[in-house]
């Protein structure tokens, strides 16, 4: 059996990522919740009335942002593996940052200068985001088999390690001597358990190998 990750350079974690999304998805989901309600007061407001009633901009924008942001939670709370994608998370990077626009636009339009500058700047935030995800090289892989741990130049043999762990993105290796190895993973379509299941296995046939050849 062989597991290979896929492995980040420090920078730009998928945990710090997922999480960005997630704050701007509330975020986004808070202004289109408001942009209904400032619908629903100019359709009824004696002043708008007299200007051409309710302001349908308001409503649009407020069920695309209640819906997007939905999505974005959703998918980032039980599809993470698949929101971490390069690809799908660039797509909702441009919801976000078409989105968090039409806001500045919209709150511009008319003349409330301070949530304006507000939501422009959170739009330059997630074009700064695309940019540090994209330039963000992969450094390699690590292969996991029944001979050890390779790490970029380096093999570990399984007689070497404590144990090893696979959570929220981020490898884990405990060593023998208190010492431990930690990489961050890409995006990866491999089971956790099982690499873990597996490395236990490997670690304990390897003691058993050693105490074997010990007493021989």
């Amino acid at each position: 059996m062989q597991f290979i990750l896929p492995v980040q350079e420090d920078g730009v974690s998928q945990r710090h990522a997922t999480t960005l999304h997630i704050m701007l998805a509330f975020l986004l989901f808070g202004i289109g919740a408001a942009a209904i309600g400032l619908f629903w007061f100019t359709s009824v407001s004696p002043v708008f009335q007299q200007h051409g009633g309710a302001y349908k901009p308001f409503i649009f924008f407020g069920i695309a942002s209640i819906l997007g942001s939905a999505s974005i939670i959703l998918l980032s709370v039980f599809q993470k593996n698949w929101m971490r994608q390069e690809r799908n998370s660039l797509i909702f990077r441009v919801v976000e940052f078409i989105l968090l626009t039409i806001s500045s636009v919209l709150f511009f339009i008319n003349k409330w200068n301070m949530p304006a500058a507000l939501f422009g700047i959170m739009a330059l935030v997630v074009i700064f985001a695309i940019i540090r995800e994209r330039n963000h090289a992969k450094a390699g892989n690590i292969t996991i088999d029944t001979t050890g741990v390779k790490l970029h130049t380096r093999k570990i043999d399984w007689k070497e390690i404590e144990n090893v762990l696979l959570r929220f993105g981020t490898l884990t290796i405990e060593m023998k001597g208190n010492k431990i190895i930690q990489q961050n993973i890409g995006a990866t379509t491999t089971d956790g358990k099982a690499l873990e299941s597996f490395s236990r296995e490997m670690i304990e046939t390897h003691k058993v190998a050693a105490v074997a050849e010990n007493d021989w």
